[in-house]
């Protein structure tokens, strides 16, 4: 009996009653699941973008030619953003031993 069965009587047979692991185990699938389904959706749109926008342009769309390589520069600039970020919000760890003196 798959998921929406119904018994012979018009009513739907009982269900097995599932441990909370299992029910972990599921929850954890389905969010897998959708997180892959989304960024599958997201990585689509984008290049479904991509090419309207460049076969638009190579059939005399008016408009600027930037448009076709602005995405790629909006991600290349969110990555030197972050990049920037990593490198210049790194601390020194401080090595007069004061923070890790466990022994006594």
């Amino acid at each position: 009996n798959g998921y929406g069965a119904v018994g012979e009587d018009g009513k739907t047979p009982q269900q097995s009653n599932l441990t909370e692991e299992e029910k972990e185990e599921l929850r954890a699938q389905v969010m897998a699941g959708s997180s892959r389904l989304g960024s599958k959706c997201c990585s689509q749109g984008f290049l479904l973008f991509i090419v309207i926008v460049f076969v638009s342009k190579l059939q005399g769309g008016s408009f600027s030619s930037l448009w076709i390589i602005s995405p790629f520069l909006f991600i290349a600039g969110i990555v030197l953003c972050c990049l920037g970020c990593a490198i210049f919000g790194i601390q020194e760890v401080p090595t007069d031993g004061a923070g890790f003196d466990t022994a006594e």
